[in-house]
């Protein structure tokens, strides 16, 4: 389980400079979130790639699943609650994605 975190941290690392959003472990969401945020939001792309690296670094370290996921919403809401309009609207349900499903990702990746 130890190098199976350690790559995960790898990866969850990269610089910021890395081509693709990386938000959570589940690629078609991480894709979409990525979609919305390039094409709405272009300026918060590289703060909301920060949040999503933040909070996947919590998930691997196994903090509590609601720590992480109200850091998350938390991170966003700064970002696009500055922004308003359909960036705000993206910000909020990207956090109540990650609070719905969230803790089943977290609790699948935890299974020793």
């Amino acid at each position: 389980m130890a190098m199976k975190a350690v790559v995960m941290l790898f990866f969850l690392m990269l610089p910021s400079s890395a081509p693709r959003l990386l938000c959570g472990v589940e690629l078609i969401t991480s894709n979409i979130m990525e979609m919305f945020v390039k094409l709405d939001c272009p300026d918060l792309y590289t703060k909301h790639k920060k949040c999503c690296t933040e909070h996947g670094v919590c998930y691997v370290f196994r903090k509590p699943w609601r720590e992480c996921d109200r850091n998350y919403c938390g991170c966003v809401y700064k970002i696009a609650g500055t922004a308003g309009g359909t960036c705000q609207t993206h910000g909020e349900n990207f956090c109540n994605l990650v609070k719905d499903t969230g803790r089943n990702v977290y609790h699948l990746h935890g299974r020793r």
